[in-house]
């Protein structure tokens, strides 16, 4: 082992310590090293007190620096690289790293490690990791947070900040717990960053508390990830600004998992899976979810939306597809021309318009429906408010035991009923047909029933030898 003692140098013109000169000068020499063997530098004993930066500072690759108890390295406002070995291994607690400004930044590379043990750290500015990087801590307190993608264990630490990471896998450790409360939003205990994977269970055994409505939040892409139920220890997941589901990958929400999109959107070209036992809410906020193209969403016994279908959107756009099953859909509902939506057993509360393909049975919408594309099949499905009603103005429409105040045929609309109830139509305004149909042959071709006392047939466009102009019974 080759040995470099960092000792308590006397400027020759005022008698003044000048260990941060003599830490320099061994990690210079230590970069100069060639001679094979481990490098290890250690402060002289008799060392104590602030260890204060006047410059950057780099630990070089394969060079292990052991901090000593009774001295404390204050970055102040300069960096720190780490690309070697940090080592602080105490047995009584104490500080071993700081810095008084956000200017500071302890960064440590991809051959970086630090293998702290109640050594404190009060740093200004998150420490930031490079892939390969590795962070050991035991009984440690950590002020300020981890960016990056290192692989960290720690064991009875506590945070006041965040921990970012990529792979949650590269996460382990136990009797964790976070201590921040932001007073205008969540606390984010965990960013995931852009192409996270993994299971968010290993996160939620890392700690064992955490300030009330914290949040592990994403940004950027999702890679395969699953969200587990965070019980007590969370409120649950949110998303800043968007986050997509690439094409190959699959985010799947186990039961009781709550993913707030913020007023983000979620956009889904792969596959997201959300299942609940008993029925509760999975996907909330202000922001959109938009099914892209190849994308599938697939969504059972829960409840998406918030209080209003103005706040909360789903789009399912070309070659996307939306499977609902026993849930409620605070939402406008789009689908467009080559998208496909199935629902079952489905309360929405807003309007569907599609272009697309949509079999809808066992629901129920307080707005519209409006089809002119594509093949729209309902089975005992009913539309809640009188001042709404099912518009297909072209396309194919089967129906089977549909309630609806009334029903608006365009010139190329094709309708017909199955089952002995087929339309049941309860508005004053029971049909308002295009006047370019046959409106007997229509009419005689489809089961049907007005249950309005003063049910009228409304007519509209082009009739054979003239205009008519609104409607008439």
């Amino acid at each position: 082992m080759y040995k470099i003692t960092v000792s308590n140098l006397k400027d020759s013109a005022n008698g003044a310590s000048v260990v941060e000169g003599s830490l320099r000068a061994a990690l210079a020499e230590a970069a100069a090293y060639t001679g094979g063997e481990e490098v290890v530098i250690e402060f002289s004993p008799e060392l104590a007190g602030e260890l204060k930066f006047l410059y950057n500072m780099t630990l070089p690759e394969g060079v292990t620096l052991k901090l000593a108890p009774d001295v404390v390295l204050n970055m102040q406002s300069w960096d720190f690289d780490v690309d070697g070995t940090l080592v602080a291994d105490w047995a009584t607690p104490g500080t071993a790293l700081l810095s008084t400004s956000s200017y500071g930044v302890f960064t440590l590379g991809e051959t970086g490690s630090m293998q702290f043990r109640n050594a404190d750290i009060s740093l200004r500015a998150a420490i930031r990791s490079e892939d390969g990087a590795v962070i050991s801590l035991e009984d440690c307190t950590v002020s300020g947070g981890i960016d990056g993608n290192a692989s960290i264990e720690a064991n009875g630490c506590s945070f006041d900040s965040y921990i970012a990471l990529k792979d949650i896998s590269s996460l382990s450790g136990s009797g964790n717990v976070f201590t921040k409360e932001n007073a205008n939003r969540p606390a984010q205990i965990f960013w995931l960053l852009s192409g996270a994977s993994g299971d968010t269970a290993d996160l939620l055994s890392f700690f064992d508390s955490a300030p009330e409505g914290s949040v592990i939040q994403f940004r950027g892409e999702a890679g395969d990830l699953t969200l587990a139920n965070p019980g007590s220890k969370c409120s649950g997941y949110s998303i800043l600004y968007d986050l997509t589901v690439p094409a190959g990958k699959t985010l799947t929400l186990c039961d009781g998992a709550r993913l707030n999109l913020n007023s983000g959107d979620l956009v889904v070209n792969g596959t997201l899976v959300a299942s609940n036992e008993t029925k509760q809410e999975c996907l909330v906020g202000y922001g959109d979810l938009i099914i892209g193209n190849g994308g599938k969403v697939q969504i059972s016994n829960a409840i998406c939306g918030t209080e209003s279908y103005y706040s909360f959107r789903v789009e399912v756009q070309t070659g996307g597809a939306l499977e609902m099953k026993d849930g409620e859909l605070v939402s406008t509902l789009r689908v467009r021309e080559g998208g496909t939506v199935s629902l079952d057993g489905v309360t929405c509360d807003g309007a569907l318009t599609t272009d697309g393909d949509a079999t809808i049975k066992d629901s129920s919408f307080t707005q519209y429906i409006s089809h002119t594309k594509g093949t729209l099949k309902l089975t005992n499905v009913e539309i809640l408010d009188d001042w709404y009603e099912l518009q297909v103005d072209s396309g194919t429409a089967v129906l089977d035991n549909v309630t609806v105040p009334g029903l608006l045929l365009g010139k190329d609309a094709s309708v017909s009923t199955t089952g002995a109830e087929g339309i049941i139509l309860t508005g004053q305004t029971a049909f308002l047909i295009n006047g370019s149909q046959d409106v007997a042959a229509l009419l005689d071709s489809l089961t049907w029933k007005a249950t309005h006392a003063e049910a009228q047939l409304g007519l509209r466009g082009e009739l054979k030898g003239g205009y008519l102009c609104g409607y008439h019974g």
